[in-house]
């Protein structure tokens, strides 16, 4: 059983024990400790901060809320990473390949959410369809009208 599968486990035993009641991961995380399930693991740190980076530099955003920093999949030295670079920065291609891969996340998180509402209405058929709309262009064009201000990097 992988770390991940192993996780998934103590979040149904958690539900099971707590009347499916929505909880926080970490109410689970403190549960999972607490029955003996989990055991807390030593912490990489590089990879602890590669990830505190990663998101860093994925929240920073220029004057009129553009994300300033990008990734794209690569593979160094036979493995598979993330490469960041500045989006002023950049060559065409990176960036580029760079919005496909954010693409391919965007696209593949919808699949999931049409998956899940689909099985929550085989589960519930009595109930009325939840609707949601993939086509996102509205609320894009809208945010594009009236964007949020944001403060320019210092």
């Amino acid at each position: 059983m992988s770390l991940k599968q192993r996780y998934q486990a103590v979040g149904r035993l958690f539900f099971q024990a707590h009347n499916h009641a929505p909880s926080s991961s970490r109410e689970i995380a403190q549960w999972g400790l607490d029955e003996g399930l989990l055991k807390t693991r030593p912490v990489d740190p590089v990879a602890r901060l590669a990830n505190e980076i990663s998101e860093a530099l994925s929240d920073e955003k220029g004057a009129g809320g553009y994300r300033m920093n990008l990734a794209r999949r690569a593979e160094r030295n036979g493995q598979s990473t993330m490469l960041w670079g500045r989006v002023d920065d950049q060559p065409r291609e990176f960036v580029e390949a760079a919005v496909q891969d954010w693409r391919k996340q965007i696209a593949g998180e919808c699949v999931v959410v049409a998956k899940t509402l689909q099985h929550r209405q085989e589960v519930h058929p009595e109930e009325e369809p939840i609707q949601f709309v993939f086509d996102f262009s509205d609320d894009v064009a809208e945010e594009l009208q009236d964007p949020p201000t944001f403060d320019a990097p210092h």
